[in-house]
């Protein structure tokens, strides 16, 4: 497990498959959809919405999820 920080010096301890999710989602344009995901990645994605690292969004009626770009990923612990 890993540690980064988010917006006003929080640290949130975050998995290493989160940390691939992360950057799937991170590498995509501004957000990805929920139905570009696997029903794992889905499920670490909800855990991530919860922990406060990424948002979950409707756009044109689809579901997606979106990086909320104020945690500083470079930073691991």
């Amino acid at each position: 497990m890993k540690f980064i920080e988010i917006a006003g010096n929080l640290q949130i301890g975050i998995t290493n498959e989160e940390l691939l999710l992360l950057a799937k989602v991170k590498g995509a344009i501004s957000h990805i959809f929920k139905n570009q995901l696997d029903e794992r990645e889905k499920e670490v994605a909800r855990q991530m919405v919860n922990k406060g690292i990424l948002f979950r969004k409707k756009i044109d009626g689809k579901t997606c999820f979106m990086y909320d770009g104020l945690a500083d990923f470079g930073g691991f612990y």
